[in-house]
Formats: structure tokens, sequence, C-alpha cells
């Protein structure tokens, strides 16, 4: 026969029969359509599913949030429609969710429960509540990346010094108004930050100037005022920096 790479079709609604043994569900960059039939949380010792770069057009199911060992769910790159479950927190064991796709609604705070998580993105969707406050406060976050979608309110990042770990902020194109948070400056890890094509005001915080790590920080597209800080020269891994369009002066 011939073997191809690329297959179409739908996930079938009896994949739950699997043994229960399966660990890992890799289907990615194929054409297949549809959606994730709710029996697939019959499979509970899946760890691991990767749908990526398909055509799927269905709502995640609500049953997926029974799967307490699965560790990792990358939905990034197809046409899913509707909410994120809102019992999305009850994956206890969750590491990354990769959910750049075609979702609206809200970002269910219970996100904030899921201590394991290392990345998080949901760019590209169409999700317009506010940030969850809880999800400033995961100490194992590596990458958070929710850009290009219809956010809005203030960053109410009080607890943003607890992410110890995190390396990469991507909140741009966003709604997203308010100061930039002092606590910023905590995050001692970051080398990428972009705050871009959002509604900030007034001036960069004095505490960005401990953020010594910094490769790329892009704050354009903003309504930021006074004067460009001088800390910024001292930055030596400092490659892209972009304040453009802002309303800084002097």
């Amino acid at each position: 026969g011939i073997a191809s790479n690329s297959h179409s079709g739908s996930i079938p609604d009896n994949i739950g029969n699997l043994s229960k043994n399966l660990v890992t569900f890799h289907a990615s960059d194929n054409n297949i359509i549809g959606g994730l039939p709710a029996t697939i949380s019959n499979l509970t010792g899946l760890q691991f599913i990767d749908l990526a770069g398909n055509k799927l057009n269905k709502p995640i199911p609500e049953s997926v949030v029974t799967m307490e060992n699965l560790q990792v769910l990358l939905l990034t790159s197809n046409s899913m429609p509707g909410p994120i479950p809102t019992q999305i927190g009850m994956l206890r064991s969750l590491q990354q969710l990769l959910l750049d796709n075609n979702f609206s609604g809200t970002i269910p705070d219970g996100l904030g429960n899921l201590s394991m998580l290392q990345r998080i993105s949901m760019s590209h969707n169409q999700l317009s509540s506010t940030i969850p406050q809880s999800l400033f406060s995961l100490d194992n976050l590596i990458e958070l990346d929710m850009s290009s979608n219809h956010l809005v309110g203030t960053l109410k990042a009080d607890t943003l010094g607890s992410m110890n770990a995190i390396n990469k902020i991507d909140l741009s194109t966003n709604q997203l108004l308010g100061h930039l948070p002092d606590s910023f400056g905590q995050l001692q890890m970051l080398t990428y930050l972009n705050l871009s094509s959002n509604s900030f005001q007034d001036s960069i915080p004095n505490s960005f100037g401990k953020l010594a790590s910094m490769e790329t920080l892009d704050l354009s597209y903003n309504n930021l005022s006074g004067s460009i800080p001088v800390y910024l020269a001292s930055f030596t891994y400092l490659i892209n920096l972009n304040l453009s369009f802002n309303k800084l002066q002097g």
C-alpha cells in the first residue's frame, strides 16, 4: 500500500474503547475534522493529546476535564469554536495547555489551580474576558501567551512575584488598559515581554530596571507617557526594544 502522513476523516466516537493503558495520542498535522469525542475521557491513563494542525471544528467536550492524568493538551491551529471548558481547573496534572484556535468567551478562573502548568498559549482566539489574577500566581509557569484576543480590563497583577520561573509573557494585541504593574520587576527570569497594541498608560515603571535578563521588550502601540528609562542602557542582553507609537517625550 501507499503510506501517507496526511489523513482526513474524523476521530471515531468509540475511541474510548481503546486500551486504558494508552498513554499518548499523537495525530497532529492531518486533515481531521469534527471534534474530540466525549468518550475520550474513558482513556483514563492518557497523558498526552496532540491534535494540533488539523481541521477540528467542534467545541471541546466537557468530559475532558475528568482526565486527571492528562499532562499535555495541544489543540493549536484548528477551528474549534465555543468556550474553553469552565472546569478545566480539574486537570491537576496538566503541564502544557496550547489552545491557539478559535475559542470565545472567558478564560476560566480555575486555570489558576493548575499548579503544574509550565506553558499556557491561548493566542489568536476570540477570548473577551479579563485575565484571571490567579494565573499570575502559577510558580512553575515558563511561558504565558494570551496575544491576539479581545481581552479587557487592567492587569491586577500584585501576585506576579510568585511566577519565579516565567521566561516569556506575551499579552500583545488585546484591549488591556491602566498602568503597567510594578510587580513585573520581580520577574528576574523574564527574557521576553510583549505588551504591544493595547491601551496601557502612564510611565514605564522604575521596577522594570530589575529585568536584567531581558532580550525582547515590546511596549509599542500603547498610550505610555513620560521619558524613556535610562536603565535600559544597562540591559546587556537586550536585542529587541520597541517603544514606538506611544506618547514618550524627553
